[in-house]
């Protein structure tokens, strides 16, 4: 038996595996194929959260804990956001050094800042801070560096560093959503109002579902 990942949109091959056992494992190969079908998918789909590379972890709890951190933090509302601060603060327990998990932290710290739970210095401030170690542990972290153009636009008023903070973030990972969504909000925020429209819409050209939690 021969299981393989393929990309619908492209068709470009990602992972195959040859299975040769007795017809009565069969079951036993079924939960193979899942077992190696998961890793190859977080590994390849998702941009290497399993490397430290690419900011991620080899404690598999603590990317899960990690998943559904992100899944309470895109709901935006006050007790979402409390679990998902309880969700990704176990998993940082769990390995310290996952860099992307601290870069959630800090995003989850600056949405509560936004809708009034911390107030702004406090807020802000811890949002840097978390953001700024999220970079000591993986510099190359695009995400990071979005969370700091949003602080150095809705904080700091610092256009010209939110602007050098995103184009690094974009020059790391061109297509990221957050990135190209905070870049048009900088561009708004500067009156660049077709830079804005277009990188809005490549954001939305990018994930259609996406749902901008802060517009202002």
């Amino acid at each position: 038996m021969t299981a393989e990942l393929v990309r619908a949109d492209n068709g470009f091959h990602l992972w195959s595996e040859t299975y040769n056992r007795d017809v009565h494992d069969v079951f036993k190969v079924q939960d193979d194929i899942a077992n190696a079908v998961v890793q190859a998918l977080q590994i390849t789909l998702m941009g290497g959260p399993l490397t430290r590379q690419r900011g991620g972890t080899q404690n598999l709890e603590a990317y899960k804990l990690f998943l559904q951190a992100r899944s309470a933090f895109t709901l935006n509302s006050k007790t979402s956001l409390e679990a998902a601060h309880a969700y990704v603060d176990h998993a940082i327990e769990l390995d310290p050094d996952y860099a992307l998990a601290w870069t959630l932290m800090a995003g989850v710290t600056m949405e509560q800042t936004d809708i009034g739970v911390l107030p702004p210095k406090e807020g802000f401030e811890r949002t840097r801070q978390l953001a700024q170690h999220a970079l000591q542990l993986s510099p190359n972290l695009a995400e990071a560096h979005f969370v700091l153009q949003y602080v150095h636009r809705s904080y700091d008023w610092d256009w010209a560093a939110a602007q050098a903070e995103g184009s690094h973030g974009l020059v790391l990972d061109p297509t990221n959503t957050d990135g190209l969504v905070v870049a048009g909000m900088v561009s708004k925020t500067l009156g660049h109002w077709d830079d804005a429209e277009k990188q809005l819409r490549m954001a939305l050209v990018r994930d259609p579902a996406f749902t901008m939690r802060t517009t202002t």
